[in-house]
């Protein structure tokens, strides 16, 4: 075989790739469902074991701390030593702490589970859409994206019903013990149909691995989160605001040195010629700053429709039904795409979100209008809103990254969405609760507050992708 039809076979498509897809978004919608169905369930574990409202805290808080500081190391691993091997790694370490947590008999122990099972996806997550970039061409990453786009849609439907519904049931009296016990199946099938259905790209593990830019990562991003969670229950203290201003200069240190290293040819985790791509240097600010309003927002607004409205959980989760159902049209939609995504389709669905929550906005002038179907109506365009973004988001952000830097670039845009998260959180609770204290009780304008922190948060993010170079790119894959 001569060099040239030897290179050709090695670009011919994985015939496989499509049955991988299916195994990369189970894994997804398992870690997507396990989050959303241990919200709903902490009333029944705090009940079960007994626990205070400090532990049960740390059981989110434990999973999203493990979660984001290893996701941009772990995307490197991948990098180095192959995505699919890291993938699966991962995916056996969340299918066994999922069983650790369902036997959990006291906090510590089903604390302890969470941290296994946050850096289990931590290991798995970035490697789902460097294993797209890498094993798609580029006419079919829309498709591919865009399937994942409503699989996310999906788990958001899915999970707190599930929840519910298996707290409700108590099978054998197990109660929340179920919500873990469900990721067994589901993780076992990963493991077993993605040992034979992924692909098995060679790594590059040449030379020693970057461990001091781990470190700095890794304290840098807990610097961050730590304080934001604690603040966020506790209210915010001088020590909060000096561990964030730290974290600030760790990060400053930690891209010093990671520029260094690379002019000395030696490993990186991130790698600066990433950022010098300017889609994906717009798609990591836009990650963070997109994001930093959806977590906020369902926060907020879920404590709006309980506590000020007085509506039940189950009441307050089919008022969401509209934006998940939203979030899944818009990225089905785009997964029917032809060709690479462009700034207008970022733009789009950003500008689309902010009008969701301006017209939110207006129709919860009044309490008495608060579940007629304008306001759902409004729920369901800031769904699509945040579909059409996130799907052409991840596409337009990696379209010109290397094969070779994939599983950094997916780990920095994971971790960007999760800092997004964490201080949209902080920002958003202040804004939302420091009015509603100031204004004592007066819920119409804490959620008018935070709502129209919301408009403005997406007008600038419309802005932003507005700016972004006016032409689309090619993939590279060497």
């Amino acid at each position: 075989m001569t060099i040239t039809q030897s290179l050709a076979a090695d670009a011919r498509p994985d015939p496989l790739r499509w049955r991988a897809l299916f195994v990369l978004l189970l894994a997804n919608f398992m870690n997507l469902t396990d989050v959303t169905t241990v919200n709903v369930a902490l009333p029944s574990i705090q009940e079960s074991l007994g626990v205070s409202t400090s532990t049960l805290q740390w059981v989110i808080a434990s999973y999203l701390l493990v979660f984001a500081i290893g996701l941009l190391p772990a995307g490197r691993l991948g990098d180095r030593y192959g995505h699919r091997i890291v993938f699966l790694i991962g995916a056996a370490v969340f299918t066994l702490a999922s069983a650790w947590c369902a036997v959990a008999l006291t906090g510590t122990a089903l604390i302890g589970g969470r941290l296994l099972q946050g850096a289990g996806t931590a290991l798995m997550i970035p490697q789902v859409l460097a294993i797209i970039h890498t094993n798609f061409a580029e006419n079919e990453r829309a498709a591919a994206f865009g399937l994942a786009g409503a699989v996310t849609g999906l788990a958001v439907i899915v999970g707190p019903v599930l929840s519910g519904g298996l707290i409700a049931l108590d099978l054998f009296g197990a109660g929340w013990r179920w919500i873990f016990v469900i990721n067994l199946p589901m993780g076992l099938f990963v493991l077993v149909r993605g040992r034979t259905v992924l692909p098995r790209e060679r790594g590059v593990s040449r030379g020693h691995f970057d461990w001091r830019g781990v470190a700095l990562a890794a304290v840098g991003t807990a610097l961050v989160l730590y304080p934001t969670i604690e603040g966020t229950e506790a209210g915010w203290s001088s020590e909060h605001i000096a561990l964030v201003l730290i974290a600030g200069l760790v990060w400053a240190l930690f891209a010093w040195l990671q520029s260094r290293q690379a002019f000395r040819g030696e490993p990186t985790l991130m790698p600066p010629r990433l950022l010098r791509r300017r889609s994906y240097a717009i798609g990591v600010i836009l990650a963070f700053g997109f994001f930093s309003g959806v977590a906020g927002f369902f926060m907020f607004f879920a404590v709006y429709l309980q506590q000020g409205l007085g509506h039940s959980a189950l009441e307050a989760g089919l008022v969401m039904l509209p934006f998940a159902l939203g979030s899944f049209a818009a990225s089905a939609a785009s997964a029917m795409r032809k060709g690479p995504a462009s700034q207008w389709m970022l733009a789009a669905g950003s500008a689309v979100m902010g009008g969701g929550m301006w017209a939110l906005l207006v129709m919860l002038g009044g309490a008495e209008t608060a579940l007629v179907w304008p306001v759902l109506a409004s729920l369901a365009l800031a769904g699509a809103g945040m579909g059409l973004f996130v799907v052409n988001m991840f596409d337009f952000a990696l379209s010109e990254v290397p094969d070779a830097d994939a599983g950094a670039a997916s780990g920095l845009l994971h971790t960007a969405q999760q800092l997004g998260n964490a201080i949209g959180i902080a920002l958003l609770g202040a804004i939302f609760f420091g009015t509603l204290n100031l204004a004592t009780g007066a819920w119409e304008a804490a959620i008018s507050r935070a709502l129209w922190y919301q408009t403005g948060l997406y007008l600038v993010c419309t802005a932003l992708a507005v700016f972004v170079p006016r032409r689309e790119y090619r993939s590279i894959s060497t």
